[in-house]
């Protein structure tokens, strides 16, 4: 926890909490719906403070893993993959939009709104968070990957978004799929890679914007 707590890390890890928050203060503001605006600032904080403590795990905890920036085979091969992904999901997402409600966003001002979210707070605390307290308590990449992918698919359980058996199966391994993808892209290209993929895979759904 020593190195956690350092003060040549906050600087950073304040800015890349603060641009987040910012980035989804549309997104928070209109997931209040008819709730009271007084609970706003609440969310704001919230955020805010959990970006923050990610980011210092990542920082503190998975250096290289967090720093990583373009330019090696592995970054391109990934993020090629992602793409890849993305464009396979169109086969798949119809059928999905079918039994999901939610599945897609309602319009394009939706899709506009969530889009900061799903690019860097979900995959911040997603991807990142489990995969670093696995790494400062194993050093092991495997294991790290792995645990992001299993945080995932908990939280996929928690949401319940299908009764059907069937529904939820594909679910599940699509968004398996997504998670793995999205660890190994921190892995091999940081944040920015990981945002790239993030980005990627919530964009096909500009396809069908209204489904």
């Amino acid at each position: 926890m020593r190195r956690l707590c350092n003060a040549r890390l906050l600087p950073a890890a304040a800015t890349i909490a603060a641009v987040t928050t910012v980035l989804c203060g549309a997104y928070l503001h209109d997931s209040l719906g008819n709730k009271t605006a007084s609970a706003l600032p609440l969310l704001v904080a919230g955020m805010l403070i959990v970006s923050l403590i990610v980011t210092q795990m990542a920082m503190a905890w998975t250096p290289d893993d967090s720093r990583r920036m373009a330019g090696g085979k592995a970054f391109w091969i990934v993020a090629g993959a992602a793409v890849a992904l993305a464009a396979a999901g169109l086969l798949v997402d119809p059928w999905l939009g079918q039994h999901l409600d939610g599945y897609y966003p309602d319009d394009v001002r939706a899709f506009v709104v969530t889009l900061p979210f799903r690019a860097t707070f979900q995959p911040l605390v997603v991807i990142v968070f489990p995969y670093a307290v696995v790494y400062r308590l194993t050093e092991n990449v495997p294991a790290s990957v792995a645990a992001s992918v299993a945080f995932a698919e908990v939280l996929v359980f928690l949401k319940a978004p299908a009764s059907q058996a069937s529904v939820l199966a594909v679910y599940v391994v699509v968004s398996g799929v997504y998670a793995l993808a999205q660890a190994l892209a921190y892995r091999c290209g940081g944040m920015v890679l990981l945002v790239i993929c993030a980005v990627a895979f919530y964009s096909r759904f500009l396809v069908h914007p209204t489904a």
